[in-house]
C-alpha cells in the first residue's frame, strides 16, 4: 500500500473496524479503476444532475423547494458510481 488512499483505508479498518466502506466517483473526472487494486468492487452507477437558469448551476440537493416551477431546468451528467469494499 504506497497510496494516500490506501493508508487511510487501512487506518480507518484499523481503528474503526467497520464491516463495510462505501464510496462515490463521479464519473465526470475519473471511472475509479484503482479501487480495484484495493478490493472494492463498483456496484451500480446513478444517474447524477444538477439545477440550471441557463447561468448558474444549483447542487441537486440544495434545500430550495420546487425547482422546476423557479423556471429552472435539470441538467444530466454521466453519474456516480458506488464502490463497496466488504471487510
Amino acid at each position: 500500500m504506497v497510496g494516500g488512499f490506501s493508508k487511510l483505508i487501512k487506518h480507518i479498518t484499523e481503528i474503526e473496524k467497520p464491516k463495510q466502506i462505501r464510496t462515490f466517483i463521479d464519473e465526470r473526472y475519473g471511472k475509479g479503476e484503482y479501487l480495484k487494486e484495493l478490493g472494492f468492487n463498483s456496484n451500480k452507477t446513478y444517474v447524477s444532475f444538477r439545477w440550471t437558469d441557463g447561468i448558474k448551476y444549483y447542487y441537486r440537493l440544495d434545500p430550495e423547494k420546487k425547482k422546476e416551477k423557479a423556471g429552472l431546468k435539470k441538467f444530466f451528467d454521466v453519474g456516480q458510481t458506488r464502490w463497496d469494499l466488504a471487510i
